[in-house]
């Protein structure tokens, strides 16, 4: 699909008027039906207010503009370049979809099977390492009430974005059957020759983490070939976490990356976190550092076109 011809039919100026207009009616009956504004001071602040808000409008507007730039920059910059997620969570296919680094579904990217759940990174090396072995063995899946989703609890995988119980019925077949299709399309991104980044997000990484990525690294060099691969290791520490050092890997084709959460209370995927001024910039070291590592694909991808 042409970037210039996509158009994104979720947002429009009818909506944001919608949305803002009812946000407004709501602050208006503060000062007017639910309590009353009536002094000089009350008038003073209702002024103050539309001031803060006329900037805090405009700021999320202008983010708004700048990443939908980015966005189709880097989906024309990364084209033929395969960035796949393999964990630990939704965080690589997230943050690199949302800056065009890694091309939406409406674009035709397909799901992998690390794309929408949750695969610690010592698991995913031993699925590399067994081919996958006992991953969708019915025998090993088990639907999680308190969770509301099915689980490998053999191997600590959370399939998190396949809710309720229908993924359980027949025998787990309707779970089996979206994550085969997933699996499938895995090992034939992993086969190809096009170049590929593979991106692993750590969640909660230790002084033990640099071993876990020396270990997936060599998994998947014992798998596939690596000559058009190169994997990127995203850790994300809590906010004013001490980044504990760890082993690293004597590798140019492996990148790692230490950052912190902004904030302490921070939730990666919650709009009221992402979206802010201070979410913007960390996603912005995450993508920068992608791309930055991604380069030499980027170059060969050039040449083969």
């Amino acid at each position: 699909m042409s970037l210039i011809a996509y158009k994104n039919e979720a947002f429009s100026e009818e909506n944001v008027s919608s949305s803002l207009g009812k946000a407004l009616q709501d602050l208006f009956a503060l000062t007017a039906r639910k309590s009353f504004s009536v002094s000089t001071e009350d008038e003073a602040t209702i002024l103050s207010a539309r001031a803060a808000a006329s900037a805090m409008v405009s700021e999320y507007f202008d983010r708004m503009v700048v990443q939908a730039a980015e966005r189709r920059r880097n989906l024309e910059t990364f084209e033929g370049v395969r960035f796949v997620s393999i964990g630990e969570d939704c965080f690589s296919r997230t943050v690199l979809t949302q800056w065009g680094v890694k091309p939406f579904a409406k674009l035709g990217e397909k799901s992998g099977p690390f794309d929408l759940s949750v695969h610690p990174i010592t698991t995913t090396a031993t699925l590399f390492e067994t081919d996958f072995a006992g991953y969708l063995d019915r025998a090993n899946l088990v639907f999680n009430p308190n969770y509301n989703f099915c689980t490998n609890p053999k191997l600590k995988v959370g399939f998190n974005h396949e809710v309720g119980p229908s993924y359980a019925e027949n025998d787990f077949a309707p779970l089996i059957e979206i994550y085969e299709r997933r699996l499938a399309h895995f090992r034939a991104l992993m086969e190809a020759d096009a170049p590929t980044v593979l991106v692993c997000h750590v969640q909660r990484p230790s002084a033990g983490t640099g071993t876990h990525i020396a270990r997936l690294w060599q998994a998947i060099r014992s798998r596939w070939s690596v000559d058009n691969k190169i994997l990127v290791a995203i850790k994300t520490w809590r906010h004013g976490e001490t980044a504990l050092p760890s082993a690293t890997v004597d590798d140019p084709r492996v990148a790692v990356l230490d950052l912190h959460y902004p904030a302490e209370d921070y939730v990666w995927h919650l709009p009221k976190y992402c979206f802010t001024r201070d979410g913007f910039a960390f996603e912005r070291q995450v993508v920068d550092f992608v791309k930055q590592a991604s380069g030499r694909l980027v170059a060969r991808a050039a040449l083969a076109a």
